[in-house]
């Protein structure tokens, strides 16, 4: 065969890329690698070994891929380090937010996100693979696309009955494209401080952001970054939350009396 040949006959049979393995294989990938390595960085060979194989091969390589796919590892030049969507799945401030963060990851793959944009509310198609075919995976792949795809949808809890669900599906720079916006009533009293309206929307939009309710209706709203994760996860919060604590008991307690308010003004001196 013709190096001309051979280059029409291997373009031919590559495939879109797609995840090669559904997501709930990927998530237990991930937290190994977080308990062989941490969160990284680390090359593709060493995540490879983490996973099980003496070497990188195509399936150790595939494993890999699946979790850029997925958006729980994230790549920088040739290493690769755990992303903040893998945190908020293996280490999650409330099943809440695990289960977003885990139909987040289930419509990262943009071939699965192109699926999900087409099928809103519909049944999955019976050829799903000859559509799959038509988006350009490859013949010898479709039947397993099918199989990762539906396998996840359902883990993800995204395909109910046979149905897809309204996804949520994140822009470029990781905000919720897909979300509806929010709008929290915040009661306060005159002892509290006052939160502009304007404050309170722009947080309100951002459905990934943490929210912390105490006595009183007082909110405590923290962006959603890495670093205000990890901060959480390790605790670092714990003074602030505390102090809020004992601010919405003390000042918060509309119907107590002046004797009760002198009681909590004592126990928390």
């Amino acid at each position: 065969m013709s190096d001309e040949k051979e280059k029409v006959k291997k373009t031919k049979d590559r495939s879109v890329a797609y995840p090669g393995v559904p997501l709930s294989e990927a998530i237990d990938f991930t937290a190994r690698l977080r308990d062989a390595l941490g969160k990284g960085p680390y090359s593709r060979d060493e995540a490879a070994k983490a996973l099980g194989h003496s070497k990188l091969t195509g399936p150790a390589a595939r494993k890999v891929a699946a979790l850029v796919h997925y958006g729980l590892l994230e790549r920088s030049g040739n290493t690769y380090s755990q992303s903040q969507l893998s945190q908020d799945i293996l280490k999650p401030e409330s099943d809440t937010l695990k289960n977003e963060a885990i139909k987040r990851a289930a419509v990262r793959p943009k071939l699965f996100q192109k699926l999900c944009r087409r099928f809103e509310g519909q049944a999955v198609p019976s050829m799903l693979q000859n559509i799959l075919i038509r988006e350009g995976v490859s013949e010898g792949a479709a039947n397993d696309v099918v199989r990762i795809f539906i396998e996840t949808m359902k883990f993800a809890e995204l395909l109910v009955n046979g149905v897809l669900i309204k996804p949520i599906i994140e822009d470029e720079e990781g905000g919720n494209a897909e979300a509806q916006p929010v709008s929290p009533t915040v009661k306060t009293t005159a002892h509290a401080e006052s939160i502009s309206s304007s404050s309170v929307n722009r947080i309100a939009e951002s459905e990934g952001d943490f929210v912390f309710e105490f006595t009183g209706g007082i909110r405590l709203l923290i962006p959603r970054t890495k670093k205000t994760s990890e901060a959480i996860v390790d605790g670092e919060l714990k003074e602030t939350r505390n102090a809020l604590s004992k601010f919405a008991a003390k000042n918060m307690q509309e119907e107590s009396s002046p004797d009760e308010n002198r009681n909590l003004e004592d126990e928390n001196a």
